[in-house]
């Protein structure tokens, strides 16, 4: 453990400190592991291990893959991720070793990006907003009815929409979107592999040289709807949102933003419709 300024170039520079943990895949017994957990809204996540233990008193391998899913607390907030883990080492001489890591976890998740009105966090938040003498009360009309687990940042749409996800991971690309029912306006995603190749050896009693050399890339961001494109919110009553007014129609902005040839920016594809 390193204390204090820390010029950590693989995260953010840390004021505390940093803690160095170090993997050994020679140490672990021969064996595997599998375990899952539950949780509340939809959570699941998987957890595989094999280790293959000393091979020949020179080598050894482990490896760990990790799948987590979930449909998140808040509305539309899912996970959709992965992690793994790859280690391996090689003695060449009593002297001399070579070891070999790889670590990453791609992720993607829905968002929630707005800061909800008070009273649309539950009965308690209503009754607490009505004590307020600064809080408009005629909102309580319009807030009154959500609950904790609001997020304006999606809604429904029609299953015969069968459009792709805009994606930019390691090149732009197009994915298919998470749920054939349901668009988020806005959703993450990242992907920061690790790899380090080490190397250790002992000259002599007195002198040890350990050589170190690492990669760090990776790629992400996230979608939305910035920008001039039409978005129609959604009203109470409809079909989607029978007991809120608020959210995103989106079949209604797929209509407008698929009729919408304009020749002046190209002879066939669709341009974003204006927003009013």
């Amino acid at each position: 453990m390193q204390r204090g300024l820390s010029a950590v170039n693989l995260a953010t520079p840390s004021i505390g400190g940093t803690m160095n943990i170090i993997t050994d895949p020679t140490a672990l017994k021969r064996g595997g592991k599998f375990k899952q957990e539950f949780g509340a809204g939809g959570f699941l996540k998987t957890t595989a291990n094999l280790n293959t233990g000393l091979i020949n008193d020179k080598m050894a391998f482990s490896a760990t893959i990790v799948r987590k899913t979930g449909d998140g607390i808040i509305d539309a907030t899912w996970t959709d991720a992965w992690a793994y883990y790859f280690g391996a080492s090689y003695a060449v001489s009593d002297d001399n070793r070579f070891e070999l890591y790889a670590i990453g976890a791609p992720q993607r998740h829905g968002q929630n990006l707005y800061k909800q009105n008070m009273a649309a966090y539950g009965p308690d938040a209503v009754e607490f907003a009505k004590e307020q003498g600064d809080y408009d009360q005629s909102a309580l009309t319009k807030f009154g009815n959500g609950s904790r687990n609001l997020n304006q940042n999606w809604g429904k749409v029609s299953s015969s929409y069968t459009g792709e996800q805009y994606w930019y991971m390691y090149g732009a690309r197009t994915t298919a979107r998470y749920n054939s029912g349901f668009l988020n306006e806005r959703e993450n995603f990242f992907h920061k592999p690790l790899v380090n190749l080490n190397h250790f050896y002992t000259i002599n009693d007195k002198m040890r040289l350990s050589s170190i050399v690492y990669w760090s890339g990776g790629s992400g961001g996230g979608t939305g709807t910035y920008g001039s494109s039409f978005r129609k919110p959604a009203v109470a009553g409809n079909k989607w949102y029978a007991s809120a007014p608020w959210g995103w129609d989106w079949d209604a902005a797929i209509a407008a933003n698929s009729n919408n040839v304009d020749t002046k920016y190209h002879a066939s594809e669709n341009r974003w419709y204006p927003e009013k």
